[in-house]
């Protein structure tokens, strides 16, 4: 998998390479809908800190020493609207309550935390299953299905990412995310996932039309984690 600045100096975005891409690069490029730019790297970034100037002043924000806190808020958006809003605390702190409670119950049951249920795709069908733990107490809100160890859920699929970060529709302001009811087709770049500030394209392994968007942006996500629902 390669990160979105990674492909920013591959297809010319930071300057002209020194020689030529391989076949295989080139192939990829092309099933994820990339296009090759030849101008110069600086044209691709207007100036917009009027706009960001605009935004700052509007939310009564300081634009810190030396506009260091505008050129962060440029430059990072996303997330600085998260710092600033008080949801990347909030997100940590639900993080962190989320491990503790996980710690407790490894504690008081004896047994492993983990999901109570796996959607899995056999076959082209999607099927929700139930996950017991020895020494947990049984749910006896789950139905139990002897025969087939599972139920299904419908004629979905979905886009997982594969890696743990933060999730986003968008990298930057101008550009627009997808929604439910859009159509997407394969190799299109429908999410990204932000991790150790490097911005990682997920694009969609099929075509189908969304059907859920199911994390908002700034939402932290696990590795293998379904994000998009598509029909």
């Amino acid at each position: 998998m390669l990160d979105e600045n990674t492909w920013g100096m591959l297809v010319g975005k930071s300057g002209k390479l020194l020689g030529p891409l391989d076949e295989e690069l080139l192939a990829l490029a092309k099933a994820q809908n990339r296009e090759f730019f030849t101008g110069k790297p600086q044209d691709l970034y207007p100036n917009e800190l009027d706009l960001y100037k605009e935004k700052m002043a509007e939310k009564g924000w300081d634009h810190g020493q030396d506009d260091e806190e505008l050129l962060e808020y440029a430059m990072h958006p996303a997330q600085y609207e998260a710092y600033k809003s008080g949801k990347a605390k909030e997100s940590f702190l639900a993080d962190l309550q989320k491990r503790r409670e996980a710690k407790n119950a490894i504690v008081n049951t004896g047994a492993a935390a983990g999901p109570s249920q796996l959607d899995v795709e056999v076959g082209g069908v999607q099927y929700r299953v139930h996950i017991g733990y020895p020494g947990a107490a049984k749910d006896d809100s789950v139905k139990d299905n002897s025969t087939t160890g599972a139920v299904a859920v419908g004629d979905f699929s979905y886009i997982d990412t594969p890696l743990e970060g933060k999730f986003f529709l968008t990298k930057d302001s101008s550009e627009k995310g997808i929604k439910v009811g859009d159509k997407i087709t394969k190799g299109q770049t429908v999410a990204y996932v932000e991790a150790m500030k490097v911005i990682n394209a997920i694009t969609s392994d099929k075509d189908g039309t969304v059907a859920e968007i199911l994390f908002t942006s700034g939402d932290d996500v696990e590795e293998d984690d379904h994000i998009i629902k598509i029909a």
